[in-house]
């Protein structure tokens, strides 16, 4: 849905977690930090 909003929260300090989600819609769709930052060296994203 629009608007929703995931928070993830270390408790004890360190790595927090590699995320990956799926389109309900499509699972060919996905969004995957550990990849974003493998192919475009960075942790942000950008327009593509």
């Amino acid at each position: 849905q629009k608007r929703q909003l995931l928070r993830v929260t270390t408790i004890e300090g360190g790595q927090v977690v590699d995320l990956v989600s799926y389109s309900k819609q499509n699972t060919q769709e996905y969004l995957s930090s550990p990849r974003t930052m493998d192919l475009n060296n960075r942790i942000y994203f950008s327009t593509g």
